[in-house]
């Protein structure tokens, strides 16, 4: 009986103790579960931070190119509108809406600078009223403007109602917020300034002023192939000597006012003029002599023309006025009076010849 309780408390104490392993086992499981369960939390949560920083970079690093896409397009843009522009005015036209679309601005200001004088003048506004400012003119060295062309550097006026240089155009008109006064230098000559303005404090970020300083540069270029082209087109339409419309000039003129004649049925006239005398005075007294008189003689016909009349030199010593909107009655009382004015003119040496 002993033995046999004996056995039966070993029994039980054999399948508690193996219970008892099990729970433990299971414990052990559980833990090491749990365990495992944590790092991978970790490992995800580490995951996760790192993943979102590579996700905020990759969205900055978009920006960043998305902003210089933008700044390409745009400066492609200048470049291809700006250089098919030969005309002043509709070159400005397109760079302030080139201006306005890229830094979202309010008011553009340009000056263009004139050799020889010093001064930088209004030329052309947009935002404000045109007549506000008209004709107005600064100093190098006077104001943000002036300041700026005698740098030949950016001025960026962040608060213009702080900023002691702010002149507001001499009293013409407040400015406040922003404002961005680029130069515009071609081959280190000034050709103008570009004032943008922002009605918003500190408008202008680092990738705003680089765009205004490249359409800047791309403007001086356009500004001056359009002042090229406009001194080779009056070169070749105009008379060396005298400054006169020449001869192509003329036909030109012509064509067009005989074809606005017939479309509005007006009338207009022409002066066909020869000096008298001209070879013989030419041949005592030499070409150069002659060549002043023919001077003199075209300054005395632009002196009793109208503004509207044209006067060029048809060739050799002969002279073309033609007189828009005249009837035979008033063209004869210019030919009577241009005949006046050249008699009673004096010409060194005329009596000899």
């Amino acid at each position: 009986r002993t033995v046999i309780s004996t056995d039966s408390h070993l029994h039980e104490l054999s399948s508690s103790f193996n219970q008892m392993l099990g729970q433990l086992e299971t414990l052990y499981e559980n833990r090491l579960e749990a365990e495992k369960s944590s790092v991978l939390n970790q490992e995800t949560l580490k995951y996760s931070s790192h993943l979102k920083k590579k996700n905020l970079e990759i969205e900055k690093a978009n920006f960043q190119l998305k902003e210089q896409y933008e700044e390409l397009s745009a400066l492609f843009m200048v470049s291809r509108s700006l250089t098919s522009s030969l005309d002043q005015n509709l070159l400005f036209e397109k760079v302030f809406n080139i201006l306005r679309d890229a830094l979202h601005c309010d008011r553009i200001v340009l000056l263009l600078y004139r050799p020889g004088s010093e001064s930088l003048e209004v030329t052309k506004t947009t935002g404000l009223d045109a007549g506000t400012v008209k004709g107005l003119s600064f100093n190098l060295g006077e104001g943000i403007s002036g300041m700026a062309a005698a740098s030949m550097k950016p001025i960026y006026s962040t608060d213009l109602s702080t900023d002691d240089r702010n002149l507001n155009y001499k009293g013409r008109w407040v400015s406040s917020g922003s404002l961005l006064s680029m130069p515009m230098v071609l081959q280190n000559r000034l050709i103008g300034i570009l004032n943008i303005h922002h009605q918003q404090v500190d408008a202008f970020n680092q990738v705003s002023q680089q765009m205004a300083q490249a359409i800047a540069d791309q403007t001086a270029i356009s500004i001056e192939n359009s002042r090229l082209y406009e001194k080779t087109r009056t070169l070749s339409a105009t008379d060396d000597l005298t400054g006169l419309a020449n001869r192509r000039q003329f036909q030109d003129y012509l064509q067009r006012e005989w074809a606005q004649a017939r479309r509005y049925h007006s009338q207009f006239s022409l002066l066909m003029i020869d000096i008298d005398h001209f070879k013989s005075y030419n041949d005592t007294h030499g070409h150069l002599k002659g060549d002043i008189v023919l001077k003199k003689v075209a300054a005395l016909l632009l002196q009793n023309t109208r503004g509207i009349d044209l006067v060029a030199r048809f060739g050799g010593e002969e002279f073309v006025v033609l007189l828009p909107k005249s009837d035979k009655e008033g063209s004869l009382s210019v030919a009577n009076k241009l005949c006046s004015c050249i008699e009673s003119e004096y010409f060194s040496g005329m009596e000899e010849s």
